[in-house]
């Protein structure tokens, strides 16, 4: 496959019936779906949120406000509809989708949201790597699934 250069999708923006970066921001950011998506007719809908959801071992060393505990709170308040993000999604008629992709507790299956844990939280990066070269390969993996 070959992919767009930046070169080529600004010449596309810029040929446009306008006056040269008069849509500020918005040019931004369809430059930058252009070469996520790889076309010059990048397609934004329908829009939703995804929340990857996962703990971090370094969390161990007191780097975090919180513990581990709550990211599985968390969750659950998801799954609710009680989190922030959940009005914010509904508010704005978005899909909101969260993911299990390494909570550090076991979540219950009926919990309504999509799992697809790779591991229970990853090592404390201070002492080893943080994902084996096959996990983070899995987590990219989903990441672009998920992305598509």
């Amino acid at each position: 496959m070959h992919l767009l250069e930046l070169p080529v999708i600004q010449a596309a923006i810029d040929g446009k019936t306008k006056p040269l970066g008069s849509l500020g921001k918005l040019e931004a950011v369809a430059l930058q779906l252009a070469r996520i998506q790889n076309t010059l007719k990048p397609q934004v809908a329908p829009a939703r949120v995804v929340v990857l959801a996962a703990d971090h071992g370094v969390a161990d060393e007191a780097v975090s406000l919180y513990p581990k505990t709550v990211t599985g709170q968390m969750l659950h308040n998801f799954a609710s509809g009680g989190a922030a993000i959940c009005v914010f999604a509904k508010q704005f008629g978005l899909q909101l989708e969260v993911i299990d992709v390494g909570v550090a507790e076991d979540l219950p299956a009926s919990l309504a949201i999509r799992h697809e844990k790779i591991r229970h939280g990853s090592r404390n990066l201070r002492l080893e790597a943080a994902l084996s070269p096959v996990e983070l390969e899995l987590c990219l993996q989903l990441g672009g699934n998920v992305a598509k």
